[in-house]
């Protein structure tokens, strides 16, 4: 194992250059020499490209595509770009922690992972949080965590039997770290790393089926950004309201125009069933297919989940009933499903409003301004701040439960004058 692997930190990005260009600091910030940081903007307007050339660094590597693509394309087109041992991808409103690459690369070259999958805290941006003001939603659990090992197998044991925990909070690439060498294996296997329309969970499923010693570590090297565009909140955005693409539209009509769009997507995506359960499944029987595997899944297991996603949003339910059948899965869910609901308030909408309130002994709401600015660069400056020398601490070894503790009650003091 190299002393100081190459990285690739990879951005596919479309249209969202002012979360880019806070994204990107956090980034170039690293001091880890031998980075690279590959942009890859889905024919966007030249905001993006003056985004990026604002944060000039030899490590950052800006490439176009001169259409519209897909969002499983364009991560396909950004991994042809890079050149890393190792492949992390980020979304273009998310954050790379201070010195999260120097950490991560100590972990690799001390622990031989294959692939490492850390624990993340979430960032709210003012423009999706329902007071105008961005936080940090941290978590005791996921800080100063030990770690963990488990072999691919096991996980793959796992998929099949419905244990949907590991199967879905698994290693993929997605805030998460792959080798090259499982990325090989899958495209040797497969054609393309990105095989289905949810790119990220669809690599937890096919890197499962070749990777050897895997790593999780409960402590963030990256971590996840909501701001009003991402892709991400969108999907549970009102189905009606969801389905307008084009400029007017939300960015998951958007995702979904280009889904549409997408000739070289080897499968189908349905876009009325909104259950990430259901879409594991379809992960899970792609890839299945795709490597010969043949082995028998534990439906009835995934079906469960994904019924109980369904019905637990009014909208969710009534979008499901009027969704096409492309896989089997699709009616069998479609059977088990309890007739529309006529009042269609999303349940989602209602948890969102709960935003920016927390403050318990296990969680924290942490507000991110500093001097003026409100975003993912502040945000990374007060999570380092918060966690200090345990956050460098962490990976250098297991804590106990009583330093687990220690550091969580010291990040709390640290807190206290932030929330007031």
């Amino acid at each position: 194992m190299a002393m100081h692997p190459r990285i690739s930190v990879v951005i596919p990005t479309r249209e969202r250059a002012d979360t880019l260009a806070q994204t990107l600091r956090t980034c170039v910030a690293q001091d880890y020499d031998n980075l690279e940081i590959v942009v890859h903007d889905n024919a966007s307007s030249p905001a993006t490209a003056e985004a990026v050339e604002r944060h000039r660094d030899e490590r950052v590597r800006y490439f176009r595509s001169d259409k519209r693509l897909s969002m499983r394309a364009n991560w396909e087109a950004a991994l042809e770009r890079t050149t890393g041992d190792y492949v992390v991808y980020i979304g273009d409103d998310d954050l790379v922690t201070i010195g999260g690459i120097s950490r991560l690369a100590e972990l690799i070259t001390s622990t031989g992972a294959e692939a490492i999958k850390w624990s993340s805290v979430n960032y709210i941006w003012p423009n999706r949080s329902t007071t105008g003001a961005g936080f940090l939603i941290v978590k005791h659990q996921k800080l100063f965590g030990d770690y963990t090992f488990y072999d691919g197998s096991d996980i793959l044991d796992a998929m099949f039997a419905g244990k949907l925990r590991m199967s879905l909070r698994t290693f993929h690439v997605y805030h998460g770290c792959v080798s090259r060498g499982i990325i090989d294996k899958v495209r040797a296997r497969t054609g393309q790393y990105f095989c289905y329309q949810i790119p990220d969970a669809y690599t937890a499923f096919a890197n499962a089926f070749v990777a050897g010693r895997i790593l999780h570590v409960r402590h963030p090297v990256t971590s996840f950004g909501h701001s009003a565009n991402s892709n991400a909140m969108s999907f549970y955005e009102d189905p009606a309201k969801a389905a307008k693409s084009g400029e007017g539209g939300t960015p998951y009509g958007q995702f979904i125009s280009e889904v549409e769009a997408d000739d070289t997507a080897p499968y189908p995506y349905n876009s009325h069933i909104r259950s990430m359960s259901y879409h594991g499944l379809i992960c899970l029987h792609i890839a299945n297919e795709l490597f010969g595997a043949e082995r028998e899944i534990n439906v009835q297991a995934w079906l469960d989940a994904a019924l109980a996603e369904t019905v637990e949003d009014p909208l969710y339910l009534a979008e499901a009933h009027e969704a096409p059948v492309l896989y089997e899965y699709d009616r069998m869910l479609k059977d088990r499903l309890p007739p529309p609901p006529a009042d269609l308030t999303s349940a989602h909408r209602e948890r969102v409003s709960t935003y920016g309130n927390r403050n318990t002994i296990t969680k924290l709401d942490i507000p991110t301004l500093i001097d003026g600015e409100d975003n993912s660069f502040t945000a990374a400056n007060i999570l380092s701040g918060l966690m200090d020398t345990g956050y460098r601490a962490a990976p250098l070894g297991v804590l106990s439960p009583a330093r687990h503790a220690w550091h969580w009650m010291k990040l709390r003091g640290r807190a206290r004058p932030m929330i007031g």
